[in-house]
């Protein structure tokens, strides 16, 4: 079967991974080579040993490139952690919506701690309005994210966030405001500005002001 160019290019990230990995060049992974370069990119070192026995399933105390692929694509969250590493985040607003709306997911099916409740969705909002506010705004949902585990960088994590206001905006049948009504509100913001600081100035993704999840 053909491989696509992007099944390529992931493969040559890869091997060059691999071989950047591998210091003495031999074609296998110690323990000590791996615990260098999973600390690097930010896992704990006392994950490593769990890793590394996870990844060595011959058993012989060396990691092959087969081994350490078939892990690293295995599903765990150290895996997927390592694979943001080398791939590099979303590309796209609908790239980010995707591993966030997978993100969510993976956190609904964490199983509850003993005499806990399965986690809901209402439940992953109330950790993500920060001040209990019943409303999310753009710093929280991007802080909150982020302590949650998330590993997104701000700019793709403000994409995710509008597309979701955007999306509950059209749920509530707001209409969309022309580019003329989005610089009256703007003007109109500015010169209350100069009597009050504190007033803020709009900001409008897809017709509609960006607000606050709720």
């Amino acid at each position: 079967m053909a491989r696509t160019l992007e099944e390529y290019c992931k493969k040559d990230c890869l091997v060059s991974l691999f071989n950047k990995v591998d210091s003495d060049l031999n074609g296998t992974l110690s323990t000590d080579e791996l615990r260098r370069a999973l600390v690097q990119i930010g896992l704990r070192d006392a994950d490593v040993t769990k890793i590394f026995e996870q990844m060595d399933s011959n058993r012989d105390g060396l990691i092959s490139y087969t081994e350490f692929v078939r892990w690293l694509f295995h599903g765990s969250p150290e895996a997927k952690h390592i694979e943001r590493k080398v791939m590099g985040g979303p590309s796209t607003p609908a790239e980010a919506m995707s591993e966030f709306m997978e993100f969510v997911q993976e956190l609904k099916d964490t199983p509850p701690k003993e005499g806990e409740k399965p986690t809901k969705l209402k439940d992953i909002f109330k950790r993500l309005d920060d001040n209990g506010s019943g409303k999310v705004s753009l710093t929280e949902f991007v802080q909150s994210c982020k302590s949650l585990g998330l590993d997104m960088n701000d700019d793709m994590l403000k994409e995710v966030f509008d597309l979701i206001d955007a999306e509950l905006s059209k749920k509530k049948k707001k209409r969309k405001l022309t580019e003329e009504e989005q610089q009256e509100l703007i003007a109109a913001a500015r010169e209350a500005q100069a009597e009050d600081p504190s007033v803020q100035i709009p900001e409008f993704f897809d017709g509609h002001p960006r607000g606050d999840i709720s």
